[in-house]
């Protein structure tokens, strides 16, 4: 509609011209201002020169709008005639105004006003809040006009879409206040202000991801739901999962189908007040929760995990969960607590052959030795092979929570600190938190190139059992 006004405009000044003419043949011949053939040369000369720069530029944009119309407008501005140069970019700011006016209302009050699809940024109205920050908006780089660069146009849409995430998720309003001042400078810009753009979407880009920070840290606290998962989906905190294993042992052995939730639930609650794990903040506790899936369901590799078993028991189907809302997960995503589930399991896992190895060691054979002190030497063996495991197992603790977690965890809280010095946007604090868990995988033999040595590893753990068992 824009492109079409600034056509209109360009028609009347063309028909007023035709007008002075018609007026200008009226006039009585003799007195020296009679229209002539050389005269009318003179005066449409120019007019014509800008009908066919306006036929060129119609023929250029049809079937083409929004931001892809504006870009076609804009491959004509580059032009080495002075007069022809003017008037495309006296078009091109008729047209990009109102496309200026849809990134205002998008950077400073996060609405998307877009019945026809014509600006870059694609808002699917289907997904829920609980998906905003990953999946609702996106760029339309079809609609993209070549005069705003693509970085920029990243950033602007970043703006837009914390706004949102403040607004939904966070129930903030703060950014309404701190952006007015760059609202109102905004309003005078024109596509040749590149520069002015840039610092007023600069300055707005800091702004929003200072409040979008401050809202995660301190009014969410991302910080203690990051030491929770440690601490329980990696059974950092000793004491609960000594406790937790315990107090499972004789549950996790049923059956799958034997298993019921709600008895899980109250044995982990169980657990929490028997160890210091009840001292922890009380929201932390409240989103503890038991997950009863089987391995392939938290996407782990096959025969990575857990031998292949027709009739799977507690111990195979057992995890800890996190619950996570809005707006804590948009950063510590489905995927996220998938993966550390995946962890949990290998480190339970790793815990019950630890767990079973010292109990078999404190229920000793030397009543079996009183009674038949022939077979000595073949119970001499055993203990010599059950602390060779022992020693294994140990050592494989230790360095998946000291070697893997812990080293990774300084690595995180370092990334962390940087995340909310330097005020940046939440995909930041995603990759991190992404490239934590994804170094714990690879350290822990749980990532897609280690699935031989992880088997070896389940096999060996198998093997543990059994001689336990026996």
């Amino acid at each position: 509609q824009s492109f079409v006004a600034a056509i209109q405009r360009e028609l009347a000044s063309y028909y007023r011209l035709i007008a002075v003419l018609q007026f200008q043949l009226d006039v009585p011949a003799g007195d020296g201002n009679e229209l002539t053939l050389r005269r009318m040369l003179v005066w449409v000369q120019q007019p014509l020169v800008r009908m066919k720069v306006l036929a060129m530029l119609i023929h250029a944009v049809r079937g083409k709008k929004g931001g892809c119309l504006a870009s076609a407008v804009d491959d004509h501005r580059l032009h080495g005639s002075p007069s022809v140069r003017a008037l495309v970019t006296e078009i091109l700011n008729s047209v990009s105004e109102p496309l200026f006016a849809m990134i205002s209302r998008w950077m400073f009050r996060g609405e998307l006003e877009d019945p026809h699809k014509e600006f870059f940024v694609y808002a699917d109205a289907t997904i829920p809040n609980s998906h905003l920050w990953q999946n609702k908006y996106s760029m339309r780089e079809s609609m993209l006009p070549s005069f705003l660069p693509l970085d920029l146009a990243h950033k602007i849409l970043l703006i837009g879409k914390t706004i949102n995430f403040l607004r939904e998720c966070c129930e903030e309003t703060a950014w309404l206040a701190a952006l007015r001042s760059m609202s109102d400078e905004f309003q005078e810009i024109t596509y040749e202000d590149e520069s002015k753009l840039r610092s007023i979407v600069g300055r707005a880009e800091t702004c929003v991801n200072e409040l979008s920070v401050n809202a995660i840290y301190d009014r969410y606290q991302y910080s203690m739901h990051c030491e929770a998962l440690k601490k329980y989906l990696l059974l950092g905190q000793g004491d609960f999962a000594q406790s937790l294993m315990e107090e499972l042992e004789t549950e996790l052995s049923k059956p799958e189908d034997d298993l019921f939730r709600h008895s899980l639930a109250s044995i982990l609650d169980s657990s929490v007040r028997c160890s210091n794990a009840q001292y922890d903040h009380p929201d932390v506790l409240a989103r503890l929760d038991v997950v009863l899936a089987k391995p392939a369901s938290a996407g782990e590799l096959e025969d990575a995990h857990q031998p292949k078993k027709h009739h799977l028991v507690g111990w195979d189907v057992f995890s800890l969960g996190y619950i996570t809302t809005t707006p804590i997960n948009s950063i510590l995503t489905e995927d996220i607590v998938n993966d550390y589930q995946h962890i949990f399991r290998f480190i339970w896992q790793l815990k019950r052959v630890e767990y079973t190895l010292s109990t078999s060691w404190r229920h000793s054979h030397n009543r079996i030795l009183e009674h038949f002190p022939e077979i000595s030497r073949q119970l001499h063996r055993s203990h010599i092979l059950r602390h060779e495991m022992s020693h294994f197992v140990n050592n494989l603790q230790h360095y998946m929570m000291f070697e893997v977690i812990e080293s990774s965890w300084k690595v995180l809280m370092s990334d962390l600190q940087t995340h909310r010095q330097s005020n940046r946007n939440l995909n930041y604090l995603i990759a991190s938190h992404r490239h934590y868990l994804d170094t714990i995988m690879d350290k822990a033999l749980l990532g897609p190139t280690c699935k031989v040595p992880r088997l070896l590893l389940s096999k060996l753990f198998e093997l543990i059992l059994r001689f336990q068992s026996s």
